[in-house]
């Protein structure tokens, strides 16, 4: 009996570990660079928690009390000494689905603030200011250009959109190596996202294999990519007998890249 008790114990115990919150590992190294406390760090993971865990975008000020130490007036406090700091901010949503707005914290002004700081230590910052005033050193651009090249340096928030969320600093250091390094410019990169997207892959690791792929094949453009399709296509129709068309556009354009054989790589 007591063993069965004990079993029933350790049951309830693990269920209680299966919710586990992942801490951001940049927010424990850096609080305090960025001037915060540890009251002020824990409050954020509490934040974290009750939107990541228990799907509260605007956790109450009583619910906050019961779950920390901290009396009604401290977290009054804390939250608008880190509204004032820049590091908190609470937005206004609307629900279509009730038609009303509610409120939600938004955490986002902080892991900007802790992006750069880590883009600083790892010698990023240098890199991109050093590319950027190689482009100020070039020739006078038209208007045109000029749009075209700050849209380019908007390439971070692309990828945010379409991953929706924040981009982690290894993925920001990933973008920049594909721009810096391998040469390749805005239009290619977002070409790759969006196949990847198509393929139901938001992995960088993913689209790295696509941009290596097309490296390879020294594809450097959008129409050296749709010509490098086509000629896919035609191979494929030689091979398989004729099949009634039965796909949507999206299977038709999700099957469109399976030529660059990045499945059997990567693994489903």
């Amino acid at each position: 009996m007591k063993r069965q008790a004990n079993n029933i114990i350790k049951k309830i115990v693990n269920a209680s570990w299966d919710q586990q919150l992942l801490i951001p590992g940049s927010l424990m190294k850096y609080y305090k660079k960025l001037g915060l406390n540890e009251q002020e760090a824990m409050f954020i993971l509490q934040i974290i928690y009750y939107q990541k865990m228990e799907n509260d975008a605007f956790p109450s000020i009583n619910l906050l009390c019961e779950s920390t130490t901290f009396n009604e007036s401290q977290i009054m406090d804390l939250i608008q000494r880190l509204i004032n700091s820049g590091y908190l901010k609470i937005d206004e949503h609307y629900d279509e689905s009730t038609d009303m707005y509610y409120e939600a914290y938004n955490t986002q002004p902080l892991f900007d603030q802790l992006s750069d700081l880590w883009l600083k230590e790892q010698g990023w910052i240098d890199k991109l200011t050093k590319v950027y005033n190689e482009r100020e050193n070039k020739p006078a651009k038209s208007s045109l250009e000029l749009v075209s090249e700050l849209e380019e340096l908007d390439i971070f928030s692309i990828f945010e959109g379409e991953f929706g969320r924040p981009l982690s600093p290894i993925e920001c250091e990933k973008i920049i190596k594909w721009v810096e390094d391998d040469k390749f410019n805005k239009e290619i990169i977002t070409e790759a996202l969006k196949q990847a997207v198509l393929n139901g892959k938001y992995s960088m690791n993913y689209i790295d294999r696509i941009l290596l792929e097309w490296k390879k094949r020294n594809i450097r453009s959008i129409q050296e990519i749709e010509q490098a399709n086509l000629e896919f296509q035609n191979s494929k129709k030689k091979k398989e007998p004729k099949k009634p068309n039965t796909s949507n556009n999206y299977e038709q354009d999700k099957e469109l890249w399976y030529w660059l054989n990045i499945e059997s790589q990567e693994g489903r």
